[in-house]
C-alpha cells in the first residue's frame, strides 16, 4: 500500500477505474466522509471513467490497490459476454496488480439503495427508480433524472459514514443469503457471482478502504 505523507495524517491511495460520473461521484463523497472522520489515515483516489481495464491499467503503475467499478445490467448475450470478459482481465492482471472487482447486479443503483435499507430483486434496472424514490423521498421521473449531477449530489449529501458501514453490511448479507440459498453460482477463479440479481462485490471494495483507514 502506497502512502502519502500528510502534515497532519499519512494518507492512502487507490486506484478506481469506474463505469460513469455516478460512480466517481460517490468516491468523491466517500472520500471527504472519511478525511472529515477520526479515521487514522486519510483517503485519495485516482479515479477515471473508463470501461476497458485494460486501458485504465496502462497509465497506472502496480504500486496501490486498483478497483474496477462495473455494472452487470443484464443476462443478455452482450452483458454477458462483457461481463465474462471483466473477470478474465482481472484474473489476467492479478498476477501484476493488487487488482479487486466491484461489480454491482443489476447497476450501482442498488449499492446506492443499500445505504436506506434492503434490495429486492428487481429484474431490470428501471424497477430501481420506485425504491430510489422511496428510500430517498425524492420524485424523480427516471434514472436519467436522478443521475442528473445536481440531484444525485444531493443525495450523496445525505449519506453519512455510518450509512456506508450498514450499506457494506447490507451487502455481506445478500452474499451470505445466496449462499444459504445454495443458489448455484458462476465461478471465475476465486470468484463466486450470481445471475440472479441483488449480487455484488463492491460492498468488498468499500469495506478494504474503510479498513485500511481505520474507520471500520
Amino acid at each position: 500500500m502506497k502512502r502519502i505523507k500528510s502534515s497532519r495524517k499519512e494518507k492512502k491511495l487507490f486506484y478506481l477505474c469506474v463505469e460513469g460520473e455516478c460512480e466517481n461521484l460517490y468516491f468523491e463523497h466517500l472520500k471527504k466522509l472519511i478525511n472529515q472522520s477520526n479515521s487514522k489515515y486519510l483517503v485519495d483516489f485516482q479515479t477515471k471513467v473508463e470501461r476497458s481495464l485494460h486501458s485504465f491499467l496502462s497509465v497506472y503503475r502496480p504500486d496501490c490497490p486498483v478497483f474496477y467499478v462495473w455494472d452487470h445490467e443484464s443476462t443478455g448475450i452482450e452483458d454477458e459476454s462483457n461481463f465474462e470478459k471483466a473477470f478474465h482481465e482481472i484474473l489476467k492482471f492479478r498476477k501484476t496488480y493488487d487488482i479487486q472487482p466491484g461489480y454491482t447486479h443489476l447497476t450501482f443503483e442498488l449499492w446506492i439503495l443499500l445505504h436506506r435499507g434492503t434490495v429486492p430483486a428487481v429484474g431490470q434496472k428501471n424497477n430501481y427508480l420506485t425504491i430510489i424514490n422511496d428510500y430517498y423521498n425524492k420524485e424523480f421521473k427516471n434514472l436519467s433524472h436522478y443521475k442528473q449531477k445536481d440531484n444525485f449530489k444531493q443525495m450523496l449529501d445525505s449519506i453519512s459514514l455510518e450509512d456506508v458501514k450498514l450499506a457494506i453490511e447490507r451487502g455481506d448479507f445478500i452474499r451470505k443469503q445466496k449462499s444459504e440459498r445454495h443458489e448455484r453460482p458462476r465461478v471465475y477463479g476465486c470468484y463466486k457471482t450470481y445471475s440472479i440479481d441483488p449480487d455484488l462485490f463492491l460492498h468488498e471494495c468499500v469495506k478494504r478502504i474503510m479498513k485500511e483507514c481505520k474507520v471500520y
